[in-house]
């Protein structure tokens, strides 16, 4: 049997909101030292994109374009050529996209946006953490690469019910008065709807006690987690050995 990682045991007990409800599979490969692929291009793509999304809210512009500015923790593990491809694309597709949302949203009007906001919060011997793309008094806003389709926009409104259950408690009981996700390939600026966001809250909750417990059986080697098939399975570091994909 592989060895154990005590250095990604205590990592493991800090519970991402992105990670809540994601193939518990991955826990376990990290906990023993499984080898992972590179990060795929699309989430390359993605942070970057991000990245120059927040520069473009707070200077009106992209003044860093370098790589550890833009790919932040992912940096290392990123070869020149990728990072130069999802440079490209996201300098040709996306940026004029970010430019044009923010020439005609009203979202940010009157405003002091708080972008790319780290937050942590004990819970229950455990750490909640999340990076919230861009909040302001009255609203969420994630922004995201892909196209919207209502499926899709359930996800991204599970997301947001974490990062508001986060800000509620860290944060003197925030909440949001809307949800809105930003699908910038299309220029779509949809608001969750709050019979949606009512549903995400309670799903939320749930999903995270199921996290805590499964956390605490892979740590306790109870279980190696069940391997979850989604759509995020070709984004998972572990692409490359797991039997399930």
């Amino acid at each position: 049997m592989a060895e154990r990682d005590e250095k990604v045991a205590e990592e493991l007990k800090q519970i991402r909101i992105t990670e809540i409800g994601d193939c518990p599979r991955k826990l376990y490969y990290r906990l023993y030292n499984f080898p992972a692929s590179k990060p795929h291009f699309t989430s390359i793509r993605g942070t970057i994109v991000h990245s120059q999304a927040e520069q473009l809210i707070t200077e009106g512009d992209i003044i860093d374009t370098s790589k550890d500015a833009l790919l932040r923790d992912k940096a290392l593990e990123c070869d020149e050529r990728t990072f130069e491809l999802a440079l490209s694309e996201a300098n040709q597709i996306y940026v004029p996209q970010i430019k044009r949302w923010l020439s005609k949203t009203s979202l940010l009007k009157g405003e002091q946006p708080r972008l790319h906001q780290r937050i942590s919060l004990n819970y229950k011997d455990f750490i909640v953490t999340g990076e919230i793309d861009c909040y302001t008094s009255k609203a969420l806003i994630e922004f995201k690469t892909g196209r919207y389709s209502y499926a899709m926009l359930k996800k991204h409104a599970l997301q947001l019910a974490g990062y508001e259950w986060l800000l509620n408690r860290a944060e003197n009981r925030y909440l949001a008065r809307d949800w809105y996700v930003i699908y910038l390939k299309e220029l779509r600026e949809q608001e969750v709807p709050k019979h949606l966001a009512a549903e995400m809250r309670k799903k939320f909750e749930k999903l995270l006690k199921e996290e805590i417990k499964v956390r605490r059986e892979i740590l306790e080697g109870k279980s190696m987690g069940a391997c979850k098939l989604s759509f995020r399975c070709v984004y998972c570091k572990y692409r490359g050995i797991c039997p399930g994909i």
